[in-house]
């Protein structure tokens, strides 16, 4: 079929539907006729890439995916609509590095956009941005909800003071 297929991410439904879904909700690349899967969302992580609900609460157990899979929402979303801005959310700075920051140099490297360390900020070549910050005191949000963004994502939302948003 031509497909890269990363072990273990691949539905082990025998119903070819379930595959699909996870190839249109992925986010690949053709490099010399073959297909490079940049983002292979687990069928788990598929419920999340192709909702439609507006305000999406995603819950499972740690390490099941959860930071990552919204993480690459927001790059494909960065990459359908030029000009597009989110931002990316948590309590803490420490667990903003942990699971975002330590990534983004080389996802937009993939992306073929740029990752600011500096102010953790993405940009990608069709003109979109994405922030990354954390709010972990009121005057840290103060500071969040004043920047104009299309999709705001709080990451870790519950262990967030919610009277402050």
């Amino acid at each position: 079929e031509g497909d890269e297929r990363p072990p273990v991410a691949w539905c082990t439904s025998p119903e070819e539907t379930c595959r699909q879904r996870q190839r249109d909700a992925g986010i690949w690349e053709e490099l010399n006729g073959a297909i490079s899967w940049l983002f292979l969302p687990t069928p788990r992580q598929v419920e999340c890439m192709t909702s439609r609900i507006k305000n999406l609460f995603i819950w499972g157990n740690r390490g099941g995916g959860k930071s990552v899979c919204i993480r690459w929402l927001c790059h494909a979303m960065a990459r359908a609509f030029p000009g597009f801005k989110y931002s990316i959310l948590r309590t803490s700075f420490v667990e903003l590095e942990k699971n975002h920051l330590i990534f983004l140099e080389a996802e937009m490297k993939k992306l073929g956009g740029t990752y600011h360390a500096t102010s953790h900020m993405c940009k990608y070549p069709n003109g979109s941005i994405g922030f990354y910050a954390q709010c972990e005191t009121d005057a840290d949000v103060k500071k969040v909800l004043g920047a104009e963004v299309s999709l705001l994502v709080f990451d870790e939302a519950p262990r967030g003071r919610v009277e402050a948003w």
